[in-house]
């Protein structure tokens, strides 16, 4: 795919008027320690010890009149030795103590439930890791973890040959319509008709904070519903077209919580039937599809002899390296209360960074990501933000679809939404803007032509003789205007793992801004130094650079600014008559000084800033740390100084 678009450098400021800035560092740097630290302010430390040890004491006597102490230990026995004491657990009480030896590191840990079962996975370590890098920074690994909607992810752990993976994950099982004892009794056999695998990733992140997707792989495990427990020893897959070449090895212990006693198990005949009934049920529709897709690009081709040279990708390599549908990349995902509107999910998705992804030859095939890889590896492709984000407007109930066409530096995916069949909006998932288009009016978007719509459930190709956006209908309901799937056969299609964003690891954003503030003067400082100038800061108009920021990250969400008249009024009044006002705003989606410092060294309004050798000069910094799901950054920074021109 082309290159992302960029918004245009900001010119001087030589008044209060200041347009935002898109900077994108060309790496990503590690978050500073007052950004990962949410317990800087705790204040249990503050307590008096002799309440903590009346407290301490009540607890324990409570745990011992309630006899939970031989519970506890006839789960851990289970769980360490792999068979059950003679203590036997109600489910509910079993959920309820495992709950609380989960892994802090789980995302999103299940709520007790006795209507259902849990899937208890524990991390054994990897092994057969290739050390090979080709940059010196040290380099960490961690898993992802996924079910359903339910995310996990263990503690980072050094890159070598046999990686320390350890923590223990709850994953909660559905529960059956049926929640009777007598269904509960029968739980093996409803849990075999669960057909969801377990989705693991494997992250490679380097010193610099660079996130790298080493694997992905699915996992059964309903093996457990023959032995209760198993350890599985994996083979870690590489990326796409190098599926075939394993990256490594892990090994996991899977156990079914509450116990499974042996009479209530599965046979292993009766687990191999249904699971080959299973995939040969899946491999069906995948067959009825692809002949169905034959027949269907035959008649397209059929219609007009320009149709050969209209870029409409029906299947795309997944990065478990099998090519699938095109629709099955998209889901409806609901954010919970984490995105607060279409708006939001589409800034959201315009923070997550862009990479473009470049296969190896000419006759390579591009990778598509599922949503699961590109929120755990915070980085993805086109594809990868048009199919995100078109998932999440399908979340909020709009009519969303993923557009295939071209822009001004060629082959391009976007996302579209209708109203009422006729209002059309264009929005670009790299950036988070958005075009109205109305038929028969001049474009205003940067999209140039449209040959293909899709969704979960829909794909549109079109045979309208013109492909430009200026001319062409967007009524995808006209059968002489565009070429419709089935959608029959499309629901037949088993989905890629998709899950939605979680909430981030909490932050102290006031100390992550003033720590970064105080590393970013330095740098400052440091540089005009070298040049022998002297760098004084103006600490009254630093802080009322802030209000600028607010407005630029508001006006990436809503497309309008914010107080705009309040803050240039504020600087009128901070700037001296006759002296000179010049401002350099810059986003990031890191927080890191470093970064900060390189961007300021390429562009020339801000080298000119820091290079001003112009009368009482005073300077000013800000940063503005909005924090959103899965630990994803819009970092403000404004780096200004006002002086008096030299006669």
């Amino acid at each position: 795919m082309p290159p992302a678009p960029s918004a245009p450098p900001p010119g001087p400021l030589r008044h209060p008027t200041l347009p935002p800035a898109d900077t994108r560092p060309a790496e990503a740097a590690p978050v500073r320690e007052a950004m990962a630290d949410p317990t800087l302010h705790a204040s249990a430390s503050r307590r008096s010890p002799a309440i903590a040890d009346d407290l301490k004491r009540r607890i324990h006597t409570h745990l011992a009149e309630k006899n939970v102490f031989p519970e506890l230990k006839a789960i851990v026995s289970s769980v360490l030795l792999g068979h059950p004491t003679d203590s036997v657990l109600d489910a509910a009480t079993q959920a309820a103590v495992l709950s609380k030896i989960v892994s802090t590191s789980a995302l999103a840990p299940p709520a007790p439930d006795s209507r259902h079962s849990h899937l208890h996975l524990t991390l054994l370590g990897g092994r057969a890791f290739s050390e090979e890098r080709d940059t010196p920074a040290p380099s960490t690994l961690r898993l992802f973890l996924s079910f359903g909607a339910q995310r996990f992810r263990s503690d980072s752990v050094p890159l070598c040959a046999e990686p320390p993976f350890s923590g223990n994950f709850l994953v909660q099982l559905p529960a059956p319509e049926d929640a009777t004892t007598r269904a509960r009794q029968a739980r093996a056999a409803a849990l075999l008709a669960v057909d969801e695998p377990l989705h693991l990733l494997v992250v490679e992140q380097r010193g610099s904070g660079r996130h790298t997707l080493l694997s992905s792989l699915l996992v059964e495990w309903r093996k457990v519903l023959h032995t209760g427990s198993c350890i599985l020893s994996l083979q870690l897959p590489g990326m796409g077209e190098q599926a075939k070449l394993p990256v490594g090895a892990l090994e996991l212990r899977l156990e079914l919580r509450p116990f499974l006693p042996p009479a209530d198990r599965l046979s292993e005949a009766e687990l191999l039937v249904q699971l080959k009934r299973q995939r040969e049920v899946q491999m069906e529709g995948e067959r009825a599809f692809i002949k169905y897709a034959k027949g269907w690009w035959a008649e397209f081709l059929s219609l007009r002899a320009a149709h050969r040279e209209r870029s409409v990708q029906l299947f795309a390599m997944s990065e478990m390296g099998t090519r699938r549908p095109v629709n099955c990349f998209v889901r409806p995902l609901m954010a919970d209360r984490l995105l607060d509107s279409a708006l939001h999910a589409a800034h959201f998705v315009s923070l997550i960074e862009y990479e473009r992804t470049d296969s190896i030859g000419a006759a390579a095939e591009e990778i598509w990501q599922t949503t699961h890889s590109t929120l755990a590896a915070r980085h993805g492709d086109a594809e990868e933000h048009a199919t995100l984000l078109c998932s999440l407007l399908l979340g909020f109930g709009l009519e969303a679809y993923v557009c295939q066409g071209t822009d001004s530096r060629g082959a391009h995916v976007w996302v579209m939404t209708r109203a009422e069949g006729r209002i059309v909006t264009f929005w670009e998932a790299l950036t988070g803007q958005r075009y109205e288009h109305t038929l028969g009016a001049p474009n205003s978007s940067p999209f140039s032509s449209l040959f293909c719509v899709f969704n979960d459930l829909s794909l549109y190709a079109n045979i309208q003789p013109d492909t430009s956006l200026h001319a062409i209908s967007l009524d995808l309901e006209d059968p002489s205007l565009w070429k419709s799937m089935n959608p029959l056969q499309l629901q037949r299609l088993t989905p890629l793992p998709q899950v939605p964003p979680l909430p981030t690891v909490p932050i102290d954003r006031a100390a992550a801004e003033q720590a970064i503030e105080k590393e970013m003067r330095s740098l400052v400082a440091e540089f005009r130094q070298k040049l022998d100038l002297r760098c004084n800061w103006d600490d009254r108009m630093s802080y009322c650079l802030a209000p600028a920021l607010i407005s630029y990250e508001t006006e990436r969400t809503t497309g309008a600014p914010h107080g705009t008249l309040e803050f240039q009024a504020a600087i009128r009044r901070l700037v001296p008559e006759g002296f000179t006002f010049k401002g350099f705003p810059q986003h990031l989606l890191i927080l890191d000084a470093q970064a900060a410092m390189a961007q300021w060294l390429r562009n020339e309004v801000a080298l000119d800033i820091l290079q001003c050798r112009g009368t009482l000069a005073k300077y000013a910094l800000r940063v503005r740390v909005f924090t959103f799901p899965d630990d994803v950054v819009s970092v403000w920074t404004m780096l200004a100084v006002r002086y008096l021109p030299s006669a």
